[in-house]
């Protein structure tokens, strides 16, 4: 039966279709010069609660460096030249003898140069509030619900959040792959067509299937720890972007739409949104932050861990624990609550507690269980919590890493592989284990203990891993229109985000995370990265063996 295109429905179908498709198109737009000085021209002429004159706004915003670049070397230029000119030259008195006799012609005087004294005039007038930088943002006051991201031109500036998060520059990424990889070029390769795949895969409202918050969360921290960020990225920077607006947008009620029933994408939200706010300064991110980090730190158990939705009862998970536990710490990094005293004492307390939670799951000569003492591959994630919050040289991480030097680094394609590997245990809880979930926290682990621990470890795993990459040539426009290659990876187990292995998310932020660690980090074991605040400081005690934990009367 033929199909009429003059029905309605047909019509409709077609113009929806039009409509998806340049919606597409949109994402792909480069906006020209030309359209953006329209933009700014016509923004100003609009109502000021309109997005057309915020809009306008911002373009005056990004107008200003370069406008200043060019007005500021003429104002400099232009006084030196006037003072030279204008100082006085010294005086001097000629003696003429006149002579009645012979004419004496009159010198010509010689011409007088004209010097301007008036300034240049700038040809736009700013009224534009400096960003404040990220170690001196002090909020009086938030609102309860976020500003349009569109009123905010976000920070562009480089991550160097103190203490523990590394330069994320290109020259600094080579820099520090090389000191550990044969094969940087082809880690900086596999690393970007990762985040190409990302890219790709991004739903129209900025999350990531199929769990939006945690797969969402876990994506941006991808891109922030490659130093994608908005404004300042030309290929991801819109990627990050509505990342982090669908983030902030779909938090309601104090819990995020779409989690899992176990609430796993809570502190795996909070952690990707912590790092974005000491990335950006955006403060649409901190009312959100703030108030999810109040709910998690409510949810803490007496013991220090977390169970489920943040319950409180006497179960610690470990697995749990240890998301928790990196958002405490990105929190920290990027100085949440700088404005309320007593919730940053909270938050600085939580953060000591944690380290009980993990002791609690650890046995005596180490290694850290799944809900209580044991050796298995939960290792990792104890001894890299409490690296981040002060004790790496607890005799529970000091044990632990020393097990984790029977384990070896690589791709499994199946259980069988993986228990070759020195791994303890195998089925857990009914699943096949998951090493790469494991990996993920035990490089990290490694990377801040030693380099005689993480070099031979980073060198295995970047070869394979590289290796076991999927790669789809030419599948992706970039953002000069310019085809190039995608790459995601699969995880053999049964803990991949996606069983039908369509779109795992997770297992390609897994192994991409892994792979920026080098330049992701500051080696917690340098001076400058266990410089731990004052009041955190106070509640841990060192000596040559251990270090004991107080937390005192907070």
């Amino acid at each position: 039966m033929s199909t009429n295109n003059t029905d309605p429905t047909v019509q409709t179908i077609l113009a929806e279709q039009e409509q998806a498709l340049s919606e597409i198109a949109k994402q792909f737009h480069q906006t020209t010069f030309m359209e953006r000085m329209s933009i700014l021209f016509n923004g100003l002429n609009a109502p000021k609660d309109s997005r057309e004159y915020k809009l306008a706004r911002i373009e005056v915003q990004r107008l200003t460096a370069p406008a200043c670049a060019i007005v500021l070397p003429c104002l400099f230029i232009g006084t030196i030249v006037l003072f030279a000119s204008t100082q006085a030259a010294p005086q001097q008195e000629w003696a003429v003898e006149v002579n009645e006799v012979e004419e004496v012609q009159e010198l010509e005087k010689p011409p007088i140069e004209h010097i301007d004294n008036e300034m240049p005039e700038c040809e736009f007038e700013f009224d534009i509030d400096l960003p404040t930088p990220v170690d001196q943002v002090i909020m009086d006051t938030v609102t309860a619900q976020p500003a349009e991201f569109d009123s905010v031109l976000p920070t562009k500036s480089p991550v160097m959040i103190s203490q523990i998060y590394s330069s994320r520059n290109p020259g600094a990424r080579g820099t520090m792959v090389g000191r550990f990889s044969r094969n940087a070029h082809g880690n900086a390769t596999s690393v970007h067509i990762a985040l190409r795949w990302l890219k790709k895969n991004q739903n129209v409202d900025g999350s990531w299937p199929r769990c939006k918050p945690a797969m969402t969360g876990l994506a941006l921290l991808c891109f922030l720890s490659h130093g994608e960020t908005p404004g300042a990225s030309a290929e991801f920077g819109d990627t990050v972007q509505k990342a982090i607006e669908y983030l902030v947008y779909s938090y309601k009620n104090s819990r995020w739409e779409g989690s899992d029933g176990h609430e796993y994408a809570f502190p795996i939200a909070l952690y990707a949104l912590c790092e974005a706010y000491g990335m950006t300064s955006n403060p649409n991110i901190r009312p959100v932050v703030e108030d999810a980090l109040k709910r998690m730190i409510n949810g803490q158990h007496p013991s220090g861990g977390w169970d489920y939705n943040m319950k409180q009862s006497d179960r610690d998970d470990t697995s749990y624990m240890a998301w928790c536990a990196q958002a405490l710490k990105a929190a920290q990094m990027a100085r949440m609550f700088s404005n309320d005293p007593e919730w940053k004492q909270k938050l600085d307390r939580a953060c000591k507690l944690s380290n009980n939670g993990f002791i609690k799951n650890s046995g005596q000569s180490g290694g850290f269980g799944y809900t209580g003492p044991g050796n298995s591959g939960f290792n990792g994630l104890g001894v890299l919590c409490m690296q981040f919050h002060g004790a790496a040289n607890h005799p529970s991480a000091r044990n632990t890493i020393s097990l984790m030097d029977a384990w070896v680094p690589g791709w499994f394609a199946n259980e069988a592989e993986w228990k070759a590997s020195g791994m303890p245990g195998g089925v857990i809880h009914g699943h096949t284990g998951c090493p790469q979930y494991y990996y993920y926290y035990a490089t990290q682990a490694k990377f801040h203990d030693s380099e005689r621990r993480f070099k031979p470890w980073f060198e295995a795993i970047d070869a394979a891993y590289i290796k076991a990459q999927k790669v789809e040539k030419n599948a992706y426009p970039d953002h000069n229109g310019k085809l190039q290659d995608i790459g995601w990876w699969e995880n053999p187990d049964q803990h991949t985000d996606d069983a039908s292995r369509q779109m795992p998310v997770m297992d390609t932020c897994l192994a991409a995370l892994q792979m920026m660690t080098p330049y992701r980090y500051l080696p917690t074991g340098k001076e400058t990265a266990v410089n731990i605040d004052a009041n955190i400081l106070d509640a841990i005690a060192n000596d040559a063996n251990e270090v004991k934990l107080n937390i005192g009367n907070l």
